[in-house]
């Protein structure tokens, strides 16, 4: 009935009064912990089980309002909530979202995130997000490079590399090339970054590309 509903605004009103909670300027119908450690406080008293479900249920919400600036939140918690569909399918759009805001280490932690997931899913599940997965991990390269991280650069585009010819995929390693000659470049090691380089080209003009 809504003797819970009428207790949980009670509460809400005490902790309001008492100022452990506050309402920011500008932000309607949202309430925030005055001090992150009362935050940290609360939420680590909660159970296990619990934080996931709460998490589950703000990730479920936030997706059926279908709003673009939801995307990074619906992400976190569902990732948070174990909900991986949600996630994997979340992840990618928010971490794309977040490389655009020019937050590059973010974006790296969210295709990490990403990419954790999916290593969990059977081999079905992982073929039909093959195109995907192979996309943020170039992506991934590419941030690392951008964020001064020339080795992480190269292992991604190694994984890239070695995932793209099993496939057959030309495109993914042409990407892979790509960021590997980019990497060795950075790292001193020029003639080993021509002759990946040389290899991208040739693998992009295979596949329709004459810059």
């Amino acid at each position: 009935g809504s003797r819970p509903r009428e207790e949980f605004l009670d509460a809400i009103d005490v902790l309001l009064r008492e100022g452990v909670l506050v309402e920011p300027r500008g932000a309607l119908d949202r309430l925030r912990f005055r001090h992150d450690l009362l935050r940290e406080v609360v939420y680590v008293e909660l159970p296990r089980a619990r934080r996931r479900e709460l998490h589950a249920r703000v990730a479920a919400l936030l997706a059926a309002r279908g709003a673009g600036d939801d995307l990074i939140a619906i992400a976190y918690h569902a990732a948070a909530a174990d909900d991986s569909e949600r996630a994997l399918n979340a992840l990618p759009r928010a971490a794309e979202r977040l490389a655009q805001l020019h937050d590059s280490q973010g974006a790296v932690r969210l295709i990490r995130e990403y990419l954790r997931l999916e290593a969990d899913l059977d081999p079905a599940a992982r073929e039909k997000r093959r195109g995907v997965t192979s996309a943020l991990r170039s992506r991934l390269a590419e941030l690392e490079l951008l964020l001064g991280h020339p080795a992480a650069c190269g292992e991604e585009a190694r994984l890239l590399l070695a995932a793209a010819t099993a496939a057959g995929d030309s495109a993914a390693e042409c990407d892979a090339r790509h960021w590997l000659a980019a990497s060795l470049r950075r790292r001193g090691s020029l003639d080993e970054a021509r002759i990946e380089a040389a290899a991208a080209v040739r693998l992009a003009r295979g596949l329709g590309d004459r810059r």
